[in-house]
């Protein structure tokens, strides 16, 4: 469910967390405009869903360079919200500092 179907959703912020427990979102093509912005309404639909009870999950393929400039458009992220980046490589809490829940390195087989 995008982020702007849960703003035009008629249902409370309740009945929403009922049916959804999580929102798993990418950053490019998804959750950044073609400006490589997040817009407001995002924002405040991502928002909404979180004081709601729905966790925010961002996923990408960036790295954290690539993702830590987005976080403070996103202050209602605690530490229980997460960000799995680099493919799944890596899961961060989504607030900083930013904390190591997961790490997986490339085995030496898969970098020859």
């Amino acid at each position: 469910m995008a982020a702007e179907q849960i703003e035009d959703s008629k249902e409370s912020g309740q009945e929403l967390a009922q049916d959804i427990g999580l929102i798993a979102i990418d950053l490019d093509g998804t959750l950044l405009t073609n400006q490589k912005t997040i817009s407001a309404t995002n924002i405040a639909s991502l928002a909404r869903a979180h004081e709601a009870g729905i966790k925010i999950v961002i996923c990408t393929g960036r790295t954290l360079p690539g993702v830590d400039f987005y976080v403070p458009e996103l202050p209602f992220l605690t530490e229980s919200d997460f960000m799995i980046l680099q493919n799944g490589a890596q899961t961060l809490t989504a607030q900083a500092p930013f904390q190591s829940v997961f790490q997986r390195f490339l085995t030496q087989a898969a970098r020859q």
